[in-house]
């Protein structure tokens, strides 16, 4: 029987071809679209798996639809729509971001620590400090010996506490309830702690890097309280969601100097408006939602989405399968 495999995603022939090779049952069809408002009635009808970033179906619109594999490895943005209160099967591509995301950590852990956003808003506004300025502004952090505490203790979470222990940072982990417990690939020397000791976490961090799922319990999971808690002079790095940290708090606690400065790639609002103080702000360094690109990325989607392919057409379970009741 014909399973006819849909991507609203724009992929070179070749990672198309790759993916139609898994078996000769498969049917695969590329339209590039947004919403479901830019495909085809037929298409939509006829689509047993989809591949997609943001076109979401209605169950009327799609009747075979079984399956959604997401080009994303969050679900926030599918909750609230048909296609999260349907039967439909949604996988994400997570675990291909945590190298290239831990990778960005450890960038701006050492763009703070060596006061870089400070010196990037000297450069646009053509400013040479005089000797006193530059020890008063620029003295460094001492990485080795420095405290992380890791919000969002998952696969991501453990890839970046890995990269932080090789420069000799100290590491706790928050992880959601239940026990705090040890995993197969985890690095060796880390605290974990749960979510209820996340302000004691925060108290003794000198980086605070948040790795949460947005789901409804972690939105403004950081807010005023969490930036009271923290250690004077601490840095934030945001590589989760834009809405698990309150920006209004963040913005006060940047501007009383309670947060000495953040890395930020994620924001309540993406594209991040021309208006917002973040642009300007001398403490932050902005980058637009890309610490999860990496060279390899499209190869990576296309051997994970075929491993999925070739399950589905066995009858096997599914890598990466969204939890509805968790929200990731």
């Amino acid at each position: 029987m014909t399973v006819r495999v849909l991507s609203t995603m724009r992929f070179e022939p070749a990672w198309l071809e790759a993916v139609a090779a898994v078996s000769d049952r498969v049917e695969l069809r590329q339209i590039a679209a947004e919403s479901c408002d830019e495909l085809p009635e037929d298409a939509l009808r006829e689509v047993e798996v989809l591949y997609t970033g943001s076109a979401f179906p209605r169950r009327d619109q799609a009747p075979a639809l079984r399956w959604v594999q997401l080009d994303t490895s969050g679900a926030d943005h599918v909750r609230g729509t048909p296609l999260w209160g349907s039967d439909v099967v949604i996988t994400s591509i997570g675990g291909i971001s945590p190298r290239p995301i831990a990778e960005y950590v450890i960038a701006a852990l050492l763009a703070l620590a060596h006061r870089l956003p400070r010196a990037a808003a000297g450069q646009r506004g053509h400013e040479w400090p005089s000797t006193a300025e530059r020890w008063a502004w620029y003295r460094p952090v001492h990485v080795p010996g420095s405290r992380m505490a890791v919000v969002g203790y998952g696969s991501l979470g453990r890839s970046v506490a890995r990269a932080a222990r090789a420069f000799g940072i100290d590491v706790t982990g928050v992880r959601r309830g239940g026990s705090a417990r040890s995993y197969d690939d985890e690095p060796g020397g880390i605290d974990v702690v749960t979510a209820e000791r996340l302000d004691d976490a925060l108290a003794t961090a000198d980086w605070v890097v948040v790795c949460v799922p947005r789901t409804p319990e972690t939105t403004h999971l950081i807010g005023a309280a969490q930036f009271a808690s923290m250690k004077p002079g601490a840095h934030l790095i945001n590589v989760a969601r834009g809405g698990v940290v309150n920006e209004d708090a963040m913005l006060a606690a940047l501007d009383s100097g309670r947060l000495a400065g953040a890395v930020l790639d994620v924001f309540d609002q993406e594209p991040l408006p021309p208006g917002s103080p973040l642009w300007e702000h001398p403490g932050v360094l902005v980058t637009p939602h890309i610490s999860g690109l990496a060279s390899d990325y499209e190869q990576q989607v296309r051997l994970l989405f075929r491993d999925n392919l070739a399950r589905y057409l066995e009858g096997r379970p599914l890598r990466n399968v969204i939890d509805r009741t968790l929200g990731y």
